[in-house]
């Protein structure tokens, strides 16, 4: 530790609206500032993707953290005259053409990657040392891209900061054969401002989706169950937002295809996303889930409006149990049935939405789980 504060840094791979960006924004906002000073290294330049806009690096800025970027740091060093000279008459080596790079990792106790994909483009550039001072933190899960850790060297010893449990990491870390695992939980910043009270049931029910559109979000069990609650309730409607071409993604194509696009509405990205939910009256919402567990921060944003949710299980890997708060299937005639259920019974949708929403202010509220994190680098520091 250097005085009498850890230096933490965090590299991420980019600031526009993902998992990843939020994750390190809610830490940035709550971590103990008086103990811990944090950096930020991001990988892309600004503005680098045409599909969505780096929303969290004015949000970052703001609060007043140091941003760099990896081209700025990551540059070749280039040999004084002086070291030219020694070079030529006494054959001492130039210093390494990293150095630049090295000399910035240096000034840090922790560094954290945001996101495992990003270690294969990075670390190649990192001394032992440096890696002996990195973590590894999960954004996503072999069921989401199979290829996560293929260019990973499973030989070596890793350090890996996720939400999944022991038995979950124990599946998505089965090739590694040494490491360590941190269990930090997803957290938000619980806002209790927009909470939706009107439970009736209605002739024409809204579903909601809330999520990044890519391919590591598919959202065809959600059209297939569409098309099949449709037979029951013709005129429910399903809008689903977030940042991402439609047509780009082949999610139009595919919703004509099963006859369903007359009731199925992408509506963008909404930087509301709460008070959206809530103005649209949504009677529940649809969401992904890994794991046994919520799949994202937009699942946890959606409970403290008390709007409930049911999840789509990607992982048929993994044995989901019962959850009486998640209710999570990977059976689309369950998962249809489920559905009708809640939107039938206003007062079983109201209850769930009750359920969840007490268990999100319980478990995922950042001002106490970021203690956690911090406990992980005060043991290692």
């Amino acid at each position: 530790m250097r005085g009498d504060k850890n230096k933490v840094l965090f590299i991420v791979a980019e600031f526009f609206q993902s998992g990843a960006s939020r994750y390190m924004y809610e830490i940035n906002k709550t971590i103990n500032k008086h103990a811990f000073d944090l950096e930020i290294l991001c990988f892309h330049p600004l503005n680098h993707s045409q599909a969505w806009q780096d929303v969290y690096y004015e949000k970052n800025l703001a609060l007043g953290t140091a941003i760099h970027f990896w081209n700025d740091v990551n540059v070749l060093y280039r040999p004084t005259l002086i070291e030219r000279i020694r070079k030529k008459i006494k054959k001492t080596p130039f210093p390494h053409e990293r150095k630049p790079l090295h000399d910035y990792l240096e000034k840090f106790d922790h560094i954290i990657l945001v996101g495992e994909y990003l270690y294969p483009a990075i670390s190649r550039f990192f001394r032992e040392k440096d890696l002996e001072k990195t973590y590894v933190s999960i954004q996503n899960s072999i069921f989401q891209n199979p290829k996560n850790y293929l260019l990973f060297d499973k030989q070596k010893r890793y350090r890996f900061i996720s939400s999944f449990e022991d038995s979950m990491i124990q599946l998505e870390l089965q090739e590694f054969s040494d490491y360590t695992h941190y269990f930090f939980p997803l957290s938000i910043t619980i806002q209790e401002e927009f909470v939706k009270t009107d439970f009736e049931k209605t002739a024409n029910p809204k579903i909601g989706i809330f999520t990044r559109l890519s391919n590591t979000k598919p959202l065809s069990p959600f059209f297939e169950a569409f098309r099949q609650l449709l037979r029951t309730i013709p005129s429910s409607e399903l809008h689903i937002f977030g940042t991402g071409d439609p047509q780009q993604e082949g999610m139009v194509d595919e919703i004509c295809a099963l006859g369903i696009e007359s009731a199925v509405f992408f509506r963008g990205h909404s930087y509301t996303m709460v008070e959206t939910a809530v103005n649209e009256n949504f009677s529940i919402t649809w969401m992904h889930s890994y794991y046994g567990i919520p799949g994202g921060f937009a699942s946890f944003d959606l409970c403290t409006t008390k709007i409930p949710q049911m999840f789509w299980n990607f992982t048929p890997n993994f044995s989901v149990p019962d959850n009486v708060c998640y209710p999570m299937f990977d059976d689309t005639t369950t998962f249809v049935h489920q559905t009708l259920r809640l939107l039938q019974h206003p007062e079983v949708a109201q209850k769930l939405g009750l359920l969840q929403f007490e268990d999100v202010t319980k478990h995922r509220d950042i001002a106490k789980n970021c203690r956690i994190l911090e406990e992980i680098l005060r043991k290692n520091g």
